[in-house]
């Protein structure tokens, strides 16, 4: 079994599978830390809605 790699933003810390999704999402601006008020704890993701932190949690963290 291989090891799957992950790419991940330097700005926010949001994780793809693809260089490709990367640097496409980095290309949008990312939202201003003051706007960022909900941090994910696994991963320290942050989003502007609690809705969008747990769509992450499910999609990203779930088992």
């Amino acid at each position: 079994m291989s090891a799957q790699v992950v790419f991940r933003c330097e700005g926010c810390g949001r994780e793809f599978d693809s260089l490709e999704a990367r640097r496409a999402h980095e290309a949008a601006p990312h939202p201003s830390a003051s706007r960022q008020g909900f941090m994910c704890a696994a991963c320290g993701a942050p989003f502007e809605t609690p809705r969008e932190l747990a769509t992450h949690a499910h999609r990203t963290h779930a088992t």
